[in-house]
């Protein structure tokens, strides 16, 4: 008997519509929606192909018999099944190249079947059927989709299983590129984390959140070892916004990722305590203990929304993807609510949106998405990396009265990371400036614009284009940054400073109190040290802010 092979591509349609032109898959939307009153299966005529389309309530899983084969995620709302060899010698159409590249992230099902047979494909209500006993249907509740080990009964909420779910909720390795089969291989290595966190309730506004004591954090660099953070001691208050302000490799980047568990491969926490919801998070040592942290409860946003945006998924379910991992939402409900998260942010017709590409969206609409994405699991602290330094001015502004608008509704911790000290004042009730690895001066806003007491904030604020005056130089800071590969001896920004005095250079200062939240790390607040009078755009500075918001009261 006569048998004929075809091969059927099934997958999403978001990477069908990297292949076929936009039109062809908005025609495949409009004409399933037309048809298809419930989430079922129907055949589709669309230019001339014929597809199976279905919208699903779960997600899918390949099976051949009894076994399960694979598990089919959908990003979009749409999963299609078209036949490649009858489309194959149409030059208009990409079924031939799609032979070829056979892509990764989709199904290709040779069937062999009668030559009488019309059709190798049928479908039901809630499976699609081939003639040689693969069948496609919703995931079973009984096993993991993933790895298929069966599902412990006791845990009847839980989607996969507990080490699956586990490596899916390890957003860290999701940045770094890995794909799901990767992610899964990795979670043979992962073992069953027993750590246990306190409740958000717990802390009240006004109370510490983090306590960093002593911190060190070091990178093996080519044989070398580079010592980017060097006993630094910070308390983070709940329900606050605090800056940490510096020059390029101060070190404020790598002060925030040892909070989440995001340092490079090369670096490690070398001493010192993160105390936070009970534990010390500078003794984890696996990213399974950071799973429960990273994203969930201390979120992040980066100066560049593309690089923390995939640009082949649409942006609606990136969001719902997060949404329905840590909060096990249905997908039906992680689409609902990442719709409200998009107006929240002020996406403009959201629901329209929620299918767009990251490449429609502006800068500051990407920006928008990406704080969506970190408020979908209502973190306790949210950091953000220079959000605002690739967007203009006035974009700027918007970004930040957001932050603060939503801080205050969602009632989370802000930790800003920033070189731009305008920015600082228009957001943060403390800052911490940084320089060579360690925080040489504290304050809240006031004491650091109004009374700075380092010389290195003195350089900081002289610099600041926004205090200078018709005809008057702008100021820079001399010579560059010490090498960290060396040991400090003294006061790292001493070679830099013209107040510096002699002992600047052969003993590092204490954090001297100046009063109140305010400290700073400077020989000059010694009682012993020489009066030094400050540079005169410092003192000057109340006047000069007065003068440029057109005779607002002065802060003394």
């Amino acid at each position: 008997m006569a048998l004929k092979k075809e091969i059927y591509f099934v997958g999403d349609l978001e990477f069908l519509e990297t292949e076929f032109n936009s039109k062809l898959t908005s025609k495949i939307y409009k004409e399933y929606y037309k048809l298809a009153s419930k989430q079922v299966p129907v055949q589709l005529t669309v230019d001339g192909i014929d597809l199976i389309v279905w919208d699903p309530k779960e997600n899918l899983q390949l099976y051949k018999g009894d076994e399960i084969l694979q598990n089919l995620r959908i990003y979009t709302d749409l999963i299609v099944v078209v036949n490649l060899f009858k489309y194959q010698d149409q030059p208009d159409l990409p079924c031939q190249r799609l032979l070829q590249q056979r892509l990764t992230s989709c199904v290709y099902l040779v069937v062999e079947s009668k030559e009488e047979e019309e059709s190798s494909v049928r479908f039901t209500e809630d499976s699609i059927i081939f003639s040689d006993g693969y069948v496609i249907k919703e995931q079973s509740k009984e096993y993991c989709p993933n790895c298929r080990a069966k599902l412990d009964p006791n845990r009847k909420d839980k989607e996969v299983c507990q080490y699956c779910n586990a490596v899916l909720e390890d957003l860290f390795y999701r940045q770094r590129g890995l794909d799901n089969n990767q992610l899964f291989k990795k979670r043979k290595k992962l073992k069953k984390s027993e750590i246990e966190l306190k409740s958000p309730g717990q802390v009240q506004n006004g109370e510490k959140i983090i306590e960093i004591k002593h911190l060190e954090v070091r990178f093996s660099v080519r044989g070398k070892v580079l010592t980017a953070i060097r006993n630094v001691s910070l308390d983070i208050i709940k329900g606050e916004i605090i800056a940490i302000v510096g020059e390029s490799g101060s070190g404020k980047s790598v002060t925030t990722k040892t909070l989440n568990g995001m340092l490079e491969e090369n670096g490690r926490v070398s001493d010192g305590v993160i105390n936070y919801a009970g534990v010390d998070l500078a003794k984890f040592s696996s990213d399974v203990e950071w799973l429960n942290i990273r994203g969930k409860r201390i979120a992040m946003i980066f100066q560049d929304p593309l690089t923390s945006l995939n640009p082949l998924r649409r942006i609606g379910s990136q969001i719902a993807e997060v949404i329905k991992i840590h909060r096990g939402l249905s997908k039906a409900e992680a689409k609902e609510e990442a719709i409200s998260l998009l107006k929240r942010v002020g996406i403009p017709n959201a629901e329209k949106r929620y299918t767009d590409y990251p490449f429609q969206f502006s800068g500051g609409m990407r920006q928008r998405v990406v704080i969506a994405i970190a408020l979908a699991c209502s973190p306790d602290i949210l950091i953000c990396d220079e959000p605002t330094t690739a967007l203009d001015v006035t974009i700027q502004a918007q970004i930040l009265d957001l932050i603060k608008e939503l801080k205050d509704e969602y009632g989370f911790t802000v930790i800003f990371i920033t070189h731009d000290l305008g920015v600082v004042a228009e957001i943060a009730d403390r800052v911490a400036v940084m320089y060579a690895g360690q925080i040489i001066e504290l304050g809240t806003a006031n004491d650091i614009f109004y009374n700075p007491q380092h010389p290195y904030t003195w350089a900081l604020l002289s610099s600041l284009p926004q205090l200078g005056q018709k005809g008057e130089k702008l100021y820079s800071i001399p010579g560059t940054p010490p090498s960290l590969f060396n040991r400090i001896h003294g006061d790292a920004f001493a070679p830099r400073n013209s107040f510096a005095l002699k002992v600047d250079f052969v003993e590092e200062a204490p954090l001297f109190k100046v009063g109140g939240q305010h400290y700073a790390k400077t020989w000059l607040l010694d009682p012993r040290a020489p009066k030094v009078e400050r540079p005169k755009i410092i003192s000057e500075i109340p006047a000069r802010v007065a003068a440029i918001y057109g005779g607002g009261e002065k802060v003394e």
